[in-house]
């Protein structure tokens, strides 16, 4: 569950959107920021606690709480609204955080109809991949949490920092000083622990193959 975990760190890509928007004012970022953590955390919160109380079901056996609460009552509509909710405000901070990294690779080009351009190379390929295998979106959690968000958002921020110090001769506070490393050394034993199996699962799977060659 680590990759998939770690996965949440991607939402923090909408900060520097959040903080355009307030115009780099601290206040307004931090309650904005606050409250829109507070909020899904509360409904995440009482969606596990759901989740638990319904996961065996009447039978004794697990079974799907959505599958339980979509089969009758009132609460059908409710949850599907709160489902949609989800979905929705997830596109929708993909799509600005990814809109900001398309506008400054776009940045100064004269190419006609670059916001189209920019749109469709942001959803249409995530549609195809949803359209055409929908399966793979756990299987691409999972990868991403793995490897890119560990890189980015774990190995790559406390090397930026130590780059910074050694260069310009920032100073960082106490606590930062210590965490710095800490942080460096925790992610990339994250790395390691998808890495090594995954890589003796692909020299296992070459051996087989070779293996299988040789004895034809």
């Amino acid at each position: 569950m680590i990759p998939t975990c770690l996965q949440l760190l991607v939402y923090g890509e909408i900060l520097p959107t959040i903080s355009q928007y307030l115009n780099f004012q601290k206040g307004a970022i931090r309650l904005a920021t606050g409250l829109g953590s507070i909020i899904p955390l509360v409904f995440e919160l009482g969606w596990a606690a759901l989740g638990v109380g319904l996961g065996t079901g009447l039978s004794g056996h697990l079974q799907d709480p959505v599958a339980l609460l979509l089969q009758e009552g009132p609460i059908r509509i409710p949850l599907f609204c709160f489902a949609l909710s989800a979905i929705l405000t997830t596109i929708l901070g993909s799509y600005l955080a990814l809109q900001s990294t398309m506008d400054d690779v776009l940045k100064g080009s004269k190419m006609r109809g670059r916001q189209l351009f920019s749109a469709s190379s942001i959803v249409l390929p995530a549609l195809a991949i949803a359209s055409i295998s929908p399966s793979l979106f756990l299987q691409a959690i999972d990868f991403a949490g793995s490897y890119p968000v560990v890189l980015l958002w774990g190995i790559g921020p406390p090397l930026m920092a130590l780059q910074l110090k050694k260069s310009m001769g920032k100073k960082y506070g106490r606590y930062l000083e210590a965490w710095i490393p800490v942080s460096l050394v925790v992610s990339i034993l994250l790395f390691g622990m998808s890495a090594i199996p995954d890589v003796g699962n692909l020299v296992y799977g070459t051996f087989n193959i070779v293996k299988n060659l040789v004895g034809r």
